[in-house]
């Protein structure tokens, strides 16, 4: 089970809430936790990049051919 956690909208962004959730048959717990979750996923995937672009940087902007990269992470098999 998940931790609960309690937000408050104001009037304004809980109409909107309501509405849209009402529109597109699902439930405002279900709504907040899909868009928080997508979030997090974009969240994680940028800083990766922000984190190989770091990396590529420290390397001298070095490339790679498509078989070195293969080999790099162990998938030249």
């Amino acid at each position: 089970m998940g931790q609960v956690i309690s937000i408050q909208f104001d009037a304004e962004l809980d109409a909107l809430l309501t509405t849209y959730t009402e529109n597109h048959g699902m439930s405002k717990a279900e709504y907040i936790q899909r868009v928080v979750g997508e979030r997090l996923v974009e969240w994680k995937s940028e800083e990766a990049l922000k984190q190989a672009l770091k990396d590529w940087w420290a390397d001298g902007f070095k490339t790679k051919s498509w078989q070195e990269t293969l080999r790099e992470l162990h998938l030249d098999d």
